[in-house]
């Protein structure tokens, strides 16, 4: 997905639910790369459910939670 697509299909998303989805694909993928941004913007658009996209994008990676002291 191109940024102008991905600006146009949440050009009407309040930021208050549209600032979550990218933390969301931010913490899946740091956007790092051309391919890792288009990346970002598929992650953010199915996190809003505007687009059903397909399963191209991996899921995003468990980590491993910190052990308690």
């Amino acid at each position: 997905m191109t940024l102008q697509t991905f600006l146009d299909m949440t050009a009407d998303v309040p930021e208050s639910m549209l600032r979550p989805a990218m933390v969301a694909a931010l913490a899946a993928e740091p956007a790092r790369t051309p391919e890792a941004c288009r990346r970002f913007y598929d992650r953010v658009v199915r996190e809003l459910s505007l687009e059903a996209l397909p399963d191209t994008i991996p899921p995003a990676p468990v980590l491993p939670r910190f052990a308690e002291a």
